[in-house]
């Protein structure tokens, strides 16, 4: 009888040592998960301010290449228009002088019109 008390007297022990260890295992587990919890937050924060950003920085682009558009098809159809205007007046009038002021009028214009895409590019 004494043995089988001695026996289930280190069980006991052992037993207790065993629940303290899985007690601290737990703890320290627990401190771990809220840790990692912690940084996902932080890294959910941060990722929601830099799309925010990055979507403001679409929308200001997006602005920027619509301007761009407009000004670009204003401008080609000025050219198209001052383009026909030249073509009416050289048909009226064949001097060499105004054909090469039309000539200098659509270099230009279609120059100004490369600029405008490549900025829309």
């Amino acid at each position: 009888k004494a043995e089988l008390e001695d026996s289930l007297k280190c069980t006991n022990k052992e037993l207790d040592r065993l629940r303290d260890t899985l007690a601290a295992k737990e703890e320290g587990c627990k401190h771990e998960a809220e840790q990692l919890a912690e940084k996902l937050r932080h890294s959910q924060s941060q990722f929601k301010k830099q799309l925010a950003a990055t979507n403001a920085m679409l929308v200001e682009e997006q602005a920027k290449t619509k301007d761009i558009e407009h000004r670009c098809l204003e401008t080609q159809e000025h050219a198209l228009k001052q383009i026909a205007d030249l073509s009416r007046d050289l048909k009226r009038d064949d001097n060499s002088d105004k054909l090469l002021t039309a000539q200098d009028q659509i270099i230009k214009f279609e120059n100004t019109c490369s600029n405008l895409q490549s900025e829309v590019k």
